[in-house]
């Protein structure tokens, strides 16, 4: 812990929007990172896609969609990652029909997923930390779809899921900032972490 009240901050990654805003499921790439190097090797060797054929990148894809089970209780929105597997629910994500600016989640914490073709979960060693996310609203309130996500994680243990909506509050009130501007961002790039 950082302080009495305030989580540990293991990761903190900056999504930018790669598809048009109309797109049904916008897609982001991770473009930025500071934090747990061995974190981000783990996103790296594991959600890595395909090279592009045009620029020689891979790159990390992330996209935004809504949740698709009948259940109340789940979050509106959905992140997935490579290969469908769904990082986390966004709850809070809106509130009173807009698009709040903020949401909290967790990764699951199942030692797999997938039905038809089952795979190890890449989470599950972190399983017990939780994640914020921040981003800014358009000012036209129908556009729900950000240029840009600013996703955190923070380093489990024990109550870090269970107070993770007051740890959304510190970051909404700026207490999570100085501990956020000790974690420089530097650009992610898949040749930094192809021969480690």
């Amino acid at each position: 812990m950082i302080g009495a009240n305030q989580p540990s901050i293991r990761f903190h990654a900056t999504l930018e929007l790669v598809t048009p805003i109309e797109t049904k499921y916008p897609k982001y790439r991770l473009a930025y990172w500071g934090g747990d190097r061995d974190y981000m090797k783990m996103l790296s060797e594991n959600l890595t896609g395909r090279r592009d054929k045009a620029t020689g990148e891979a790159n990390i894809h992330i996209v935004l969609k809504p949740n698709q089970t009948s259940k109340t209780s789940a979050p509106e929105m959905n992140l997935q990652i490579k290969g469908g597997q769904n990082l986390t629910g966004l709850k809070q994500w809106f509130q009173d029909g807009r698009l709040s600016g903020y949401a909290y989640g967790e990764p699951s914490d199942e030692k797999t997923f997938g039905n038809k073709t089952v795979k190890a979960n890449c989470f599950y060693p972190y399983r017990t930390d939780g994640f914020l996310f921040r981003c800014t609203p358009s000012s036209d309130p129908s556009n729900v779809i950000p240029t840009q996500i600013e996703w955190i994680v923070l380093r489990g243990g024990e109550g870090v899921k269970i107070h993770a909506v007051q740890y959304l509050t510190l970051l909404r009130n700026g207490s999570l900032d100085k501990a956020l501007s000790d974690l420089p961002l530097r650009k992610y790039d898949e040749q930094d972490f192809s021969n480690i």
